[in-house]
């Protein structure tokens, strides 16, 4: 998280405090306030923590057909599928699995992480079966 969140997020709390502990505004308006400030606090929180668990290494990588949308392969890490398809930059790929694409599309295939891939669970099991 850069400087200019934590400033945000820091003055959000405050003002959130301020209006909590003050006597001096409308019981009205200051409900409504804190309301306002505590849900744009919780959607930096949240932008925050899938900042913090977009990571290739943490969840592993699925190589999904674009046309049939069925698991070619599961790698550990975004740098273990790029070198399987003979690439050494991670833009392609990591802005698929960001959501820098609207199609996750890099390179020819479909990239999400393990556990964002809908279905990923049946098709892991599926594309284990088609390797035996």
């Amino acid at each position: 998280m850069d400087n200019m969140d934590n400033k945000s997020k820091a003055d959000i709390e405050g003002l959130i405090y301020f209006y909590r502990n003050t006597s001096e505004i409308d019981d009205g308006i200051r409900n409504s306030t804190i309301e306002i400030l505590e849900s744009y606090l919780n959607k930096i929180i949240e932008e925050e923590s899938v900042r913090k668990r977009k990571s290739p290494n943490k969840s592993g990588v699925l190589q999904v057909d674009k046309d049939t949308g069925k698991v070619i392969e599961d790698f550990p890490t975004q740098k273990d599928a790029l070198l399987a398809i003979g690439k050494d930059g991670k833009s392609g790929i990591g802005d698929a699995l960001n959501g820098r694409t609207k199609t996750h599309a890099a390179y020819g295939y479909l990239w999400y992480f393990r556990d964002e891939y809908p279905g990923a669970a049946a098709a892991l099991e599926a594309a284990k079966n088609m390797r035996k």
